[in-house]
């Protein structure tokens, strides 16, 4: 929802028009993923309307407080199953890397720039890496105080 080109679906109108949409061109139940729901001014309407109309398989995450308070619940009447992502462990952060380089230098990493999964998807210089871990940063102290 983050991009421009999805900006006239931060209507729940226009969204359950879209989704409609597909739905019928697939003439098939859909799985829907909303990415930073947050963003679609009553997400929760769209949502429950599309849980109660059995359109869709529906995934939806967001960073915004609202959504990882007790309020989900209330929102979408008991119906959703929650998963916590967490950072990588060391073994994952592994994967991300070159296993070329020395043993030391990964872990030196690792305990620098800890377990974003997003740092993997940067160049990986440490100005750029402290910039993006510093957004991260800003954001939780927003949403934990």
């Amino acid at each position: 929802m983050e991009s421009l080109d999805n900006s006239h679906l931060t209507d729940i109108t226009e969204l359950h028009r879209f989704v409609r949409g597909q739905k019928n061109k697939a003439g098939q139940k859909l799985y829907l993923f909303i990415d930073e729901v947050q963003e679609i001014q009553d997400w929760e309407k769209a949502v429950n309307s599309f849980f109660a109309d059995d359109d869709a398989d529906i995934f939806i995450t967001g960073s915004n407080s609202k959504l990882l308070s007790g309020e989900l619940a209330t929102l979408l009447t008991g119906r959703y199953v929650e998963f916590l992502v967490y950072p990588l462990v060391f073994s994952e952060f592994l994967q991300f890397r070159n296993k070329d380089m020395e043993f030391t230098t990964l872990f030196n990493e690792f305990l620098k720039f800890g377990g974003m999964p997003g740092i993997h998807h940067i160049e990986f210089k440490g100005l750029e890496i402290y910039q993006y871990l510093s957004r991260i940063s800003k954001h939780f102290k927003r949403t934990y105080r």
